[in-house]
């Protein structure tokens, strides 16, 4: 399932439990504090990371007047950082067993405005692409291109916007291929 076709919320269910898509030992709450804390842009723009799962990833955006343009409504710039932040935390949570020895980057980004954003934003994203195609290119080639898409939605569950984000992923410094 697409994010495009409407995802519903990620599981908030499993907040506290270990899951086997995580290292061992960590929770998926775990997961959702680490990846708020990481990005010092989405810690000034009040954006924070709503449930995950292995795959899908949810952030919002809170109504506050810092984040609203000239017309009053959810500021372009705002949402695009709320749906970056909820791809980014569905592309960790499907690779979070790797996280320490890779490395994301985005590469290019389209969002399409569909209508005025008020009030709080939620941005749900989905994962689509295959993972063990994506860690044999990682395996093969040492870097893996994949393309996410985000939803957002305003209050009312309507339809704001929409995103693709195409992301790069490398292993890390020093990390061998044979390592995935």
């Amino acid at each position: 399932m697409s994010a495009e076709e409407g995802m519903g919320p990620a599981d908030s269910g499993t907040e506290d439990r270990v899951v086997d898509w995580l290292p061992p030992g960590a929770t998926p709450g775990m997961l959702r504090e680490g990846i708020e804390k990481a990005v010092p842009f989405n810690v000034h723009n009040d954006v924070s990371v709503g449930a995950i799962d292995y795959g899908r990833g949810e952030a919002s955006l809170p109504d506050a007047p810092h984040l609203h343009n000239h017309l009053g409504t959810v500021h372009g710039a705002a949402l695009f950082a709320v749906g970056e932040a909820a791809a980014g935390a569905a592309l960790l949570s499907t690779f979070a067993k790797y996280l320490s020895q890779l490395r994301l980057n985005a590469q290019a980004a389209e969002i399409t405005y569909l209508r005025w954003a008020r009030g709080v934003i939620t941005a749900r994203s989905v994962l689509a692409a295959d993972v063990e195609d994506l860690l044999g290119q990682l395996r093969e080639r040492g870097r893996a291109e994949l393309r996410v898409d985000a939803v957002l939605f305003d209050e009312d569950d309507a339809k704001v916007a929409k995103m693709t984000l195409q992301f790069q992923l490398r292993w890390g410094d020093g990390i061998a291929a044979d390592q995935a």
